[in-house]
């Protein structure tokens, strides 16, 4: 019988001229192969084991600084209702007004922490429900022409009633505003007078809203004054109209204003002054 080649591992090769039978070949080759493959399976690298490990050690974080976290405190306030009133009379500048809205509004840190309206009778009164004791203010409006423009706080006790007079006044007629430059303007010397027409109406807030005058004629007169046009003009879309006045005598300027569709009005500015003396050179006599 021949006798199997081996190779350099030791395992079987057949060569041309090896004559084996059949069954007797198959076996040599399958020994072969399963020796082979140990070889190789010993060859490897042992493979890592495959059980997860678990530490039973517990990080302590107790050390660890936390960032701060902003924080708003807030409370529940009490709104009633109580056993305090406020009742009055809305007065405007014709006499008690009917159908004015009254809000009276109840403060916690100057913050209005309620408001409530109510509208005056035929006789201009006006009566609030119960309410808790605190700060309260209360103002009044009629739109569009009357409003409260300095509301009135009051402090009422737990069981207290308070009777308030609040009195409006009239918008809508044209008002006059102005201001000087220089101010005060000086003896002898040129200034800048400008005056702003407008209206006001108050709005169903009673906020009380001013809308410049365009395009209406306005004359000025200032005894105390050289004035550089004695004209009547138009105002602009601003509503303003300026002239150029020269002081000529110290004190209140007397300036007014005519309107073209209304009656005088005085225009406010500061009183004419002596300019100061020039300053001492160094070293003169003083």
């Amino acid at each position: 019988m021949a006798k199997a080649v081996r190779d350099s591992k030791g395992c079987p090769s057949y060569r041309d001229g090896v004559r084996r039978p059949l069954l007797a070949s198959l076996l040599v080759v399958a020994i072969g192969t399963v020796a082979c493959a140990k070889t190789r399976e010993e060859a490897l690298p042992p493979v890592p084991p495959t059980v997860a490990t678990t530490s039973t050690t517990v990080i302590d974080y107790s050390t660890v600084p936390l960032p701060a976290v902003e924080t708003k405190t807030t409370t529940t306030v009490n709104q009633g209702p109580g056993r305090a009133r406020l009742s009055g009379t809305v007065v405007g500048p014709d006499g008690p007004v009917p159908l004015a809205t009254v809000r009276v509004e109840r403060l916690q840190d100057d913050a209005v922490v309620f408001k409530g309206d109510i509208f005056t009778d035929a006789e201009g009164k006006w009566r609030t429900g119960r309410l808790v004791g605190g700060r309260w203010r209360a103002r009044a409006w009629r739109a569009p022409d009357l409003a409260d423009v300095k509301p009135t706080t009051v402090f009422l006790e737990a069981t207290q009633s308070k009777s308030l007079r609040l009195d409006l006044d009239r918008f809508g007629a044209p008002q006059v505003t102005s201001s000087i430059a220089p101010s005060p303007p000086m003896l002898n010397a040129n200034a800048n007078l400008v005056v702003a027409v407008s209206t006001a109406s108050v709005d169903a807030d009673g906020i009380v809203h001013s809308t410049p005058v365009p395009n209406m004629l306005v004359q000025l007169f200032a005894p105390n004054y050289a004035i550089s046009n004695t004209n009547a003009q138009p105002t602009d879309a601003a509503g303003r109209v300026a002239w150029v006045v020269l002081c000529r005598v110290p004190g209140p300027s007397g300036m007014i204003v005519n309107l073209e569709s209304g009656t005088p009005q005085a225009v406010e500015v500061a009183a004419c002054v002596e300019p100061p003396p020039p300053p001492v050179p160094p070293g003169a006599p003083a």
